[in-house]
């Protein structure tokens, strides 16, 4: 796989975990959410070559993952996530909650909701973050 696939499948991969942990992250309040927020974003902090020995050893004892392509995606995957969770955190705070309440005081179901309301406001979020995490994967592979 060349390096614009194992980039695409990883910033895929990131985003679509970034999204939903964002979503989880600023929309409900539960115990330890500071402790997540800040487990997403230590790829971010620590070291590259620190992170990928421990990775290294991950997958060696813990998960019975081969060296290869597996490994790589998902190893991109957790370098890009901290950029999804960022980016999508960040706009899922400013977003005003109110244009939801109306739309669902004028009649739409969630599904409506999100579609025609949150999805809009929040998709540059979605894109930026795929593009920062394809990016990192794609620069390292």
């Amino acid at each position: 796989m060349t390096s614009f696939g194992v980039a695409t499948l990883s910033a895929t991969i990131a985003t679509a975990i970034g999204v939903l942990a964002s979503f989880a992250l600023t929309r409900y309040r539960f115990r330890l959410r500071e402790l997540y927020r800040t487990f997403g974003i230590v790829p971010m902090i620590v070291p590259g070559v620190i992170l990928g020995v421990g990775l290294r050893f991950y997958f060696q004892f813990l998960l019975p993952v081969e060296p290869g392509l597996l490994a790589t995606v998902l190893t991109h995957s957790l370098y890009g996530l901290p950029f999804v969770l960022l980016i999508v955190t960040a706009r899922l705070y400013t977003f005003d909650e109110s244009l939801e309440e109306a739309a669902r005081d004028l009649g739409a179901d969630p599904l409506t909701t999100f579609r025609d309301v949150t999805f809009p406001v929040v998709a540059p979020a979605i894109a930026a973050g795929f593009l920062f995490a394809w990016i990192r994967s794609f620069e390292d592979y």
